[in-house]
């Protein structure tokens, strides 16, 4: 290694160049140099009476300025933490460098987002919600593509803004389990529940500029509800049946709401019966 290098190495700055450079931090210092090098050139140009002097001192000013900008990232000292707290986010994201907004499940009321989204809308002939026809026809071509494949940590690309290769499947007769270096992160009722959110996901991926800004499980929320305007089974494409059961846990009876597809058997929502769905039909309470 020459002297050259080893210098350079010693003042460049890894975390804040390359790939890891902040072209917010960039533009910034950039613009920080270019003032500084026309108020030295005016300085020495006319209060100085220094003309001869103004335009190389000037050049130089701004030539040692960029270079410090190229190798440590930044100009001026601490520049990165103050433009995360002092820029306006929406001049930070045209660097992609702005904080993404992050909706959880519990900011969002599902019928009301899945409305904004276009994905839901006034039936014409019922008074009821129904699913958007563009958005359920390319629902229904991803089920389809989809289902011929293996249940595999790929279905959820869509979802988890991690590596997907990350994740483990426990696939059981009753249930779909996701876990992550042992931890359960997700879990559906059947592989054709999970057919059903990963293909929603993958629509909503494309078609939805918001979808990411919705953390995993806000996004668990709005693909589980859409479960309920399902017309045909993700797996074997029988009729579903929409109807009141009883199971049994480790201590006790419970009565639940069940979507379950009636060729395969595979069930595809569940949720326990309250007083508020026997009073106004389990059907429509479930999908409020």
């Amino acid at each position: 290694m020459t002297f050259v290098d080893r210098l350079l190495s010693t003042v460049r700055q890894p975390e804040y160049t390359g790939e890891n450079r902040c072209w917010a931090c960039t533009v910034a210092n950039t613009g920080i140099a270019m003032v500084a090098s026309v108020a030295l050139w005016a300085v020495l140009a006319f209060p100085a009476g220094l003309g001869a002097w103004s335009v190389p001192a000037a050049a130089a000013l701004f030539v040692v300025s960029i270079a410090s900008i190229w190798l440590r990232g930044y100009l001026v000292p601490g520049t990165p933490t103050l433009t995360k707290r002092y820029f306006p986010d929406r001049v930070l994201r045209w660097f992609d460098k702005a904080p993404e907004p992050q909706r959880t499940a519990a900011d969002i009321d599902v019928e009301g987002e899945l409305m904004d989204a276009g994905v839901l809308e006034e039936c014409e002939n019922v008074d009821d919600l129904c699913l958007d026809d563009a958005f359920a026809d390319a629902w229904r071509a991803r089920i389809e593509t989809v289902r011929e494949d293996e249940v595999s940590p790929e279905l959820l690309r869509d979802f988890f803004p991690v590596d997907v290769s990350d994740l483990e499947f426990d696939v059981r007769e009753d249930a779909v389990m996701a876990r992550m270096d042992g931890t359960l992160v997700a879990q559906w009722e059947s592989d054709a529940a999970l057919i059903a959110d990963a293909s929603a996901a993958d629509v909503f991926h494309d078609r939805y500029e918001e979808w990411d800004t919705y953390t995993f499980d806000a996004q668990f929320e709005l693909v589980g509800g859409l479960r309920l305007f399902l017309e045909r089974c993700p797996t074997c494409d029988g009729p579903i049946a929409f109807g009141e059961e009883v199971v049994e846990s480790c201590c006790r009876e419970i009565e639940v709401v069940a979507m379950r597809c009636e060729d395969c058997g595979a069930r595809l929502f569940e949720a326990e019966l309250t007083a508020e769905m026997r009073e106004g039909g389990a059907e429509t309470a479930a999908a409020e």
